[in-house]
């Protein structure tokens, strides 16, 4: 046997080997079960199905006022989360419960935030406007 066909076969029987070894296991595979989840008793003898969860869209009009400037009368109302209102839409100021002003909404709106001019009363930062 020449030098050449013998590396060839202890290449080969090196490489069978190997993948011999890589595929053995020493476990079955399977994998243990799993204990069911305990259950009350008291939902076990109910036979009234669980409620569904009941979705509704937030369709009010509430903002929180994000600045105001005193000498122009106008403040600016973050809408982000909540519908925008239209233009010339009376709104109403509320500060801890009680209402403190009255704005009207421009026609400049941009990126959830809207100008509206002061009509009565007075606004701060952090004042919650909502819809009448």
């Amino acid at each position: 046997m020449t030098l050449h066909r013998w590396l060839r076969r202890v290449i080969a029987g090196f490489a069978t080997v190997m993948l011999a070894a890589g595929c053995h296991s020493t476990t079955s595979g399977a994998r243990p079960a799993r204990a069911a989840p305990r259950v009350p008793a008291a939902a076990l003898s109910t036979n009234v199905p669980p409620a569904a969860p009941r979705i509704v869209p937030v369709e009010d009009i509430s903002g929180r006022v994000l600045s105001y400037n005193a000498q122009a009368r106008f403040a600016l109302v973050d809408f982000r989360i909540n519908t925008l209102p239209v233009p010339g839409q009376h709104l109403e100021v509320w500060r801890d419960g009680q209402k403190v002003g009255e704005l009207r909404t421009s026609r400049w709106a941009r990126a959830g935030c809207v100008a509206a001019d002061l009509l009565s009363g007075e606004v701060r930062t952090g004042d919650e406007v909502r819809a009448p």
